[in-house]
């Protein structure tokens, strides 16, 4: 299945489930356990067939500068973004950032500015939840395309939700980078987020 036709899968299944979950009436409280648990088999087996591809895992360990580079990249590219949209979304610039700084965690970003304001919450839980959407219906175009670059676009969620796609797509060598990119994005958010909301401008 070549790539174009994966990405049009994915968004088909992406809307069947939204669909379904709209319908069903089904509460993301029921649903958590299953999804918690899917997610970490599907991690346990992107760690296994970078295990079964020592040599080449062993390989991608010596370009380990790359996901740290490209963490920058990352960061820079969030920020530039965050400051260029303030005016767009009416809201202060530092709020702006800190919603861009989110790279993904919606989770932890939305909740943590709404205590700030609802609205800068329900701004940060949404932008950074469609970029995780968009990473998982892109990423096989945009891979092929970009190549190691383009696991920017997932931010942090390279490191669990959006790990299993850069696998199929990308092999061990982007999977290993896309985990590392991942968990120092997870690392800053916590500390970035707050920063820069705390940012009078």
């Amino acid at each position: 299945m070549d790539h174009k036709r994966q990405a049009l899968v994915s968004l088909i299944v992406f809307a069947t489930g939204l669909g379904y979950g709209a319908l069903a009436g089904a509460s993301y409280e029921a649903l958590e356990p299953a999804i918690t648990w899917t997610l970490a088999l599907l991690i346990f087996l992107v760690g296994v067939s970078m295990g079964v591809d020592y040599e080449r895992l062993r390989g991608s360990l010596a370009k380990i500068h790359r996901p740290l580079i490209l963490v920058t990249a990352t960061i820079a590219g969030a920020l530039t973004s965050g400051a260029l949209l303030a005016h767009f979304l009416r809201i202060p610039v530092g709020i702006s950032l800190a919603i861009a700084a989110g790279s993904g965690w919606y989770s932890f970003t939305g909740p943590y500015l709404a205590i700030i304001d609802p609205y800068y919450g329900f701004v940060g839980f949404t932008s950074n939840l469609l970029r995780e959407i968009f990473m998982l219906i892109s990423y096989p175009v945009f891979s092929r395309r970009i190549g190691f670059e383009a696991i920017s676009i997932g931010g942090a969620t390279t490191m669990d939700s959006t790990l299993p796609v850069v696998a199929r797509f990308g092999g061990v060598d982007l999977a290993l980078a896309a985990f590392i990119h991942g968990l120092l994005l997870t690392l800053t958010v916590p500390f970035l987020v707050p920063l820069l909301a705390s940012l009078q401008f």
